[in-house]
């Protein structure tokens, strides 16, 4: 058996296997520092990780330009959006055994920035895909399909923040 013949359902992992890590740090974080610092996460984790994504796939596509054949924008912009969200498990570890916790400032945002920006990447990622045009290959994008595409990453984001909010107050 080989272990490219195992199947992966990304729907699973999503729906099933990724909200419970997520839901468990949420849980561990400290919720007065995390008040706190909201508007200073939110920017880490939101701008941060669009101009991540974006920075990404401007670099991706303008060397790949270079290249025998070159990346079409919006496919360098999904490696960008897939690469933006990093894991802040060494950073965490290295401000912990300096003895930093989560009421000092840089630990709170780095936790908090983590909790939020594998959202906005996931939200990222799944708008560019599903805009993706997989029938042309001349990496040709309108201004429509951009604008297009803002407007569902926007309509996403603010229906998930939704959704959150109206289960945080029934809770």
């Amino acid at each position: 058996s080989n272990i490219d013949d195992l199947p992966f359902d990304s729907d699973l992992f999503m729906s099933v296997l990724l909200p419970p890590i997520i839901f468990d740090a949420a849980l561990s974080v400290s919720k007065t520092q995390f008040k706190r610092r909201r508007t200073a996460i939110a920017c880490f984790a939101i701008l941060g990780t669009m101009v991540s994504t974006a920075i990404t796939g401007a670099v991706v596509y303008y060397s790949s330009q270079y290249a025998e054949e070159s990346l079409p924008a919006l496919d360098s912009l999904v490696f960008g959006a897939l690469i933006s969200s990093i894991d802040p498990v060494a950073i965490l570890s290295i401000l912990s055994s300096l003895g930093l916790t989560q009421a000092d400032t840089v630990f709170i945002l780095v936790l908090g920035e983590s909790l939020l920006n594998d959202g906005v990447a996931v939200t990222v990622f799944k708008t560019l895909v599903e805009h993706f045009d997989g029938k042309t290959n001349d990496g040709s994008t309108s201004v429509s399909e951009i604008l297009g595409t803002i407007a569902d990453f926007v309509i996403n984001m603010v229906g998930s923040v939704a959704v959150a909010l109206i289960c945080g107050i029934l809770a």
